[in-house]
């Protein structure tokens, strides 16, 4: 009897243990990570990303771009440079985001003060075709730009 009480209890903290590491909540889905930009057509949405990157993402010119990380989602915007950080999900599937996020903010040539709007909503949504819907925003369609290496 004293074997099976004390194999109960370490299976008991094992299993404690191992249940006690919960996946970040604010993880973003693999499938959303990477740079998405409001851009249609392939060659051009190519040569967009392409100049993008070669700039340091410092000059999106007239384009919005989206970058999503493990955990945020970047703005880049004419002069505006937005961040969505610690997003909350409401609904979190391999399709679609929702939820809420604090943004922070910052316009070319202003101070480095990076003022903060708290509790913003999202909704991204892959869609079949490839494309990325945000219905939260002004721009609602976004695409894939081609991975770094891809490029050339």
């Amino acid at each position: 009897m004293k074997w099976f009480t004390t194999t109960a209890a370490v299976l008991l903290l094992v299993s404690t243990y191992t249940s006690a590491k919960p996946i970040p909540s604010s993880t973003i889905p693999t499938a959303f990570q990477g740079d998405w930009i409001n851009i249609a057509a392939s060659k051009a949405r190519t040569q967009a990303c392409h100049e993008i990157r070669e700039s340091s993402y410092s000059d999106v010119g007239k384009h919005y771009l989206l970058t999503f990380t493990h955990n945020s989602v970047e703005h880049r915007y004419q002069d505006l440079y937005l961040e969505d950080v610690r997003p909350q999900f409401s609904l979190k599937t391999a399709k679609r985001l929702q939820g809420k996020a604090n943004q922070t903010y910052q316009e070319a040539g202003a101070d480095m003060d990076f003022p903060v709007k708290r509790g913003l909503k999202f909704d991204w949504q892959l869609q079949s075709d490839g494309s990325l819907r945000a219905q939260h925003l002004k721009i609602k369609t976004f695409y894939p730009c081609p991975a770094a290496q891809a490029e050339g």
